[in-house]
């Protein structure tokens, strides 16, 4: 797991366990400010009324503000590091000081509030799409949203990495005549399954997360990416959009099969039955490839709904 770990540092109160508590919180105050040591010192001494010189005792040839600084710096570096793990694509795009610059402003605006640092990069993506002004997104000729899109794609492989998924699972292969005939199934999409529309093809995407540089502007286009994960291995694949609108019909809840079909066929404006004998058919190789699970149901499909 990914901790911060401070060493100990040799205070002016160590000894007076009642200040210890106060004491620390100066020193988070101190080491955490977006802005540095010298606004986490002014932020300290404003919070607490004690300056370094009243905390922090240097041995001979250390000023206090050195020796404190080393804290300082590890603790963004380790935050860095963290996000750097979860959006190591990313990072290679933007390069590491732009990555670094939006880093910190995420960072100041979502503090770290867990003592672990697995779920810290989750609302990267997020921040970032929302940084974007509204004057950029209407003259954005699918440039910038590149690398949005990128995060996204990098968060959900983060995501279903750590999700709880369905590789101890038993499940019984769905016959596809058995759904054409209206079996009855529910469809279930796992912690593990994610679902991005992008405006760039996957294989662009792609480039970036093998670690290799593109060397030329993506091309512009509407892709459907599912990211699943089988077998303890997460992969990207790109699927049509009748596949992607019924899959996104089943992530909010647990969905039947004509429920996905109708969901599927309003978003992509086909019939319902087209959708639905699609759907019997493709839904076997879904559950096998572990993008969704299916749960039988005594339920009737009619997709003339009560005629």
């Amino acid at each position: 797991m990914k901790h911060i770990q401070l060493q100990t540092v040799e205070t002016s109160n160590s000894t007076d366990s009642s200040d210890l508590a106060s004491t620390q919180r100066w020193m988070i105050a101190a080491i955490t400010a977006p802005g540095g040591l010298p606004e986490g010192l002014a932020q300290a001494l404003k919070a607490y009324n004690q300056t370094i010189e009243d905390i922090i005792i240097a041995p001979p040839g250390i000023s206090p503000h050195s020796r404190l600084d080393i804290y300082a710096q590890g603790y963004w570096l380790r935050l860095f590091a963290c996000l750097k793990a979860d959006y190591p694509s990313l990072q290679r795009l933007l390069g590491e000081p732009l990555f670094e610059f939006f880093a910190r402003a995420y960072l100041t605006n979502h503090p770290s509030r867990s003592f672990s640092l697995y779920d810290l990069g989750d609302g990267f993506s997020r921040f970032l799409r929302r940084s974007q002004s509204a004057s950029v997104k209407y003259v954005d000729d699918g440039k910038l949203s590149f690398p949005l899109e990128l995060a996204q794609i990098e968060q959900a492989i983060a995501a279903s990495l750590r999700a709880t998924g369905i590789e101890n699972n038993d499940f019984k292969a769905a016959d596809p005549f058995n759904l054409l005939l209206g079996g009855n199934i529910e469809i279930v999409l796992p912690a593990t399954t994610h679902l991005v529309i992008a405006h760039h093809p996957l294989s662009a995407f792609q480039t970036l997360l093998d670690g290799n540089t593109l060397t030329e502007s993506p091309e512009t286009g509407i892709s459907y990416i599912c990211i699943k994960r089988h077998h303890y291995h997460v992969s990207c694949q790109e699927v049509t959009d009748w596949q992607f609108y019924s899959l996104l019909s089943a992530k909010a809840k647990t969905r039947t099969l004509l429920e996905c079909a109708i969901a599927a066929a309003r978003r992509t404006h086909r019939p319902i039955h087209e959708i639905l004998a699609q759907l019997s058919l493709w839904l076997p190789t879904a559950q096998a490839g572990s993008f969704i699970t299916l749960n039988s149901k005594n339920i009737t499909l009619n997709p003339h709904g009560n005629e």
